[in-house]
């Protein structure tokens, strides 16, 4: 659009620094580095017509671009499973479980958080929840380390101080 010339290898290796080592699709400016004018598709699909490898990369960053900036769609938490699944219907009140099942792997889960289906319990307490699991595990490893069970009445125990004598 802006008219800039560059070889066709300059482009093809301006383009995959831009979408494998940048991460970018969408956002791809015109190398003339004055120029700030976005690079459209028809274009990048030109250049990278015979690099199969670079056009997945591309579409993938373009689907990820479109479910991150979409209220209404969600990857499928669904092991192996890799489809988009839209809501046709969102909750009024956020936070509240939405339950919702891929139609090619058939995992349900909550549309609002992407966990597992928690109904009744709202995502903020389940989120909670699970912080509180995560942080009750790490005192679980630390126990385990550093203290040892009584002989005697099996309670954890910890020696920070003094002689081996315990009471």
């Amino acid at each position: 659009e802006c008219r800039h010339t560059f070889c066709t290898d300059c482009w093809k290796s301006y383009l995959l620094s831009q979408i494998v080592n940048q991460g970018l699709a969408q956002t791809i400016v015109c190398p003339d580095s004055q120029c700030e004018i976005l690079v459209d598709d028809d274009t990048i699909q030109r250049f990278l017509a015979d690099d199969p490898f670079v056009q997945h990369v591309y579409s993938k960053i373009i689907m990820n671009s479109y479910v991150e900036n979409n209220p209404r769609a969600r990857w499928c938490p669904g092991k192996y499973c890799d489809h988009i699944i839209h809501a046709t219907s969102l909750t009024s009140a956020y936070n509240y479980a939405q339950l919702i099942t891929c139609t090619h792997c058939q995992t349900s889960f909550c549309f609002q958080c992407a966990q597992p289906w928690h109904d009744p319990i709202k995502c903020l307490l389940l989120r909670h929840w699970n912080q509180q699991l995560l942080d009750d595990s790490k005192s679980v490893v630390w126990i385990r380390a550093h203290t040892k069970p009584c002989p005697k009445c099996h309670v954890n125990i910890e020696k920070n101080d003094g002689c081996n004598h315990m009471t």
